[in-house]
């Protein structure tokens, strides 16, 4: 009987055996994710689909900013990261890299006037822009080193897409 009850014990636990919590890094980046009360977008909605497909991992969203990522990533604030690229500062981390499912593109804005088309926006370095703090930039070379480019643009920095209330 005692054997019955150790094998019923074994099986009842390997059953029940907790999933391995994977955090996952989010920060401040529409559509993907916004941060507010509750952080919401594309990239938490994947962390309750990858949740609700598979039972082995609990993957658990947490905070950060887009600055600060790397930082938290060596301090072991989270696990992984997602929509992000690999060219956006990873280099020098011990990463492994998925392939990429999901492109995107940035988008130039600026007032229509006479003569003024895509051509535009082949040179940046004279130009006013708004720039978003940590994020990176194709006609900066994906560099975020403040001396840098203050030196090679014009730009104003902000720490997010959206207005602070």
């Amino acid at each position: 009987m005692k054997l019955y009850a150790l094998i019923l014990s074994c099986l009842l636990s390997a059953g029940t055996a907790a999933a391995e919590v994977v955090k996952v890094g989010i920060y401040d980046f529409p559509p993907y994710v916004f941060i507010s009360d509750k952080p919401s977008g594309i990239a938490v909605q994947m962390i309750a689909e990858m949740n609700r497909f598979q039972k082995d991992y609990e993957f658990v969203a947490m905070p950060t900013t887009s600055k600060r990522r790397y930082r938290d990533f060596e301090n072991s604030k989270f696990d992984m990261i997602i929509f992000e690229n690999k060219d956006w500062g990873w280099q020098g981390y011990p990463v492994d890299v998925s392939d990429v499912f999901v492109t995107g593109a940035e988008v130039y804005v600026t007032q229509a006037k006479p003569g003024r088309g895509q051509g535009y926006f082949a040179d940046f370095k004279n130009k006013a822009m708004i720039m978003v703090l940590g994020y990176h930039y194709r006609f900066a070379d994906f560099r975020t080193d403040q001396d840098y480019l203050q030196r090679h643009f014009n730009f104003l920095q902000t720490s997010g897409q959206k207005k602070k209330p």
